[in-house]
């Protein structure tokens, strides 16, 4: 069964930021994709949990943090960054 996906708006945010910095759009942009697929096919088993029902993915040249809700069946990216320069501070809700 596939979760459905959806970004927060810090994620998003940071996600533009890393696409409009970046010398390789396409990559920043397919890698996106994959990363969607991939916690929407597997949620528990595309990440490596962190914290309880969070759990962060890394394919370069993006990293994600999402939350895992099983009852209905979503999945929340709730941050993004580029782990080439390492991953920000918690900025709390």
């Amino acid at each position: 069964m596939n979760y459905s996906v959806a970004w927060s708006d810090i994620a998003l945010d940071a996600l533009a930021a890393i696409w409009n910095a970046s010398n390789d759009r396409n990559a920043v942009t397919r890698t996106a994709d994959r990363i969607e697929r991939a916690v929407a096919a597997d949620p528990h088993g595309a990440g490596v949990p962190t914290f309880d029902t969070v759990y962060e993915l890394v394919l370069p040249p993006l990293a994600v943090e999402y939350e895992v809700i099983d009852a209905d069946c979503r999945a929340f990216i709730l941050t993004c960054w580029d782990p080439a320069t390492g991953r920000p501070n918690p900025s709390g809700n």
